[in-house]
């Protein structure tokens, strides 16, 4: 059998590694899934406690939704993969039958693209229910969609270049892996305040980079500018993260 990798062998490892952490973390999962239910419950309690009526779930609120989901998901991995720095649970796993690669891609599948997918799939799921129970609702992805058909109707009538939506889902995608092996990472490599690391890295350098702009008085498109061109890098990272996370398999001994 081949020592670096066998698909027997490797699904044999990801039913294993994909069981237990679903047994350890379904109920996390469902209630990172649930982050625009609670908000739209929240927007319409707060209208009906101090304005008397039921209120609208703006786009621009189902975005901070989404935004804070995709964090959330990505702090998630902490909690699914936080044992690892633990010798007591990382020797059991050290001790199984698969090689570092076949860990390291169980681990990548499970973190970067089920974890993720299924939240989004769940949020998505309830959104349309919500639509469904509220009239005067409008799922994310509706308003999302005709948002960005606006934006490009606007530009295109300018004559301006716009990327298409399979570029702008794509770029999205790329950026939650990122902020995913981000946190995969503090996960993997720090045995303590794992949490507090993540959150510093994901919202502390783009709030620090945002407060030194402000500071050198630039405006706000300018600030905006900038920051939709180094997104555009971001995806970059994810060839190293990726390594970082293979070489913490391979040179973790028990």
């Amino acid at each position: 059998m081949n020592p670096v990798f066998s698909l027997s062998r490797f699904k044999k490892y990801f039913q294993y590694d994909f069981g237990r952490i679903w047994r350890r973390c379904k109920m996390d999962f469902f209630l990172v899934s649930l982050t625009g239910v609670v908000l739209y419950l929240l927007v319409h309690l707060r209208h009906l406690v101090f304005e008397g009526n039921w209120g609208d779930m703006s786009y621009s609120r189902q975005g901070l939704a989404y935004s804070l989901l995709s964090y959330l998901t990505a702090l998630l991995l902490i909690r699914v993969y936080g044992w690892f720095t633990q010798k007591s649970q990382c020797v059991d796993y050290l001790l199984l039958p698969a090689s570092a690669l076949e860990k390291t891609l169980s681990m990548l599948l499970i973190s970067i693209i089920i974890i993720p997918g299924g939240v989004v799939a769940v949020y998505s799921l309830l959104d349309y229910l919500v639509a469904l129970l509220d009239p005067s609702y409008s799922t994310y992805w509706v308003n999302k969609y005709e948002y960005l058909s606006g934006i490009r109707a606007e530009r295109t009538a300018g004559e301006e270049l716009t990327p298409s939506f399979l570029a702008l889902g794509l770029k999205s995608i790329l950026n939650w892996m990122v902020a995913g092996l981000v946190s995969l990472l503090c996960a993997l490599y720090f045995k303590k305040r794992k949490t507090l690391i993540a959150v510093c890295i994901l919202f502390g350098i783009p709030l620090i980079a945002i407060a030194a702009m402000v500071q050198n008085g630039l405006p706000l498109n300018e600030i905006l500018q900038l920051l939709n061109t180094w997104s555009k890098y971001i995806p970059l990272a994810i060839l190293p993260l990726v390594a970082a996370v293979y070489y913490k398999w391979k040179y973790t001994t028990v």
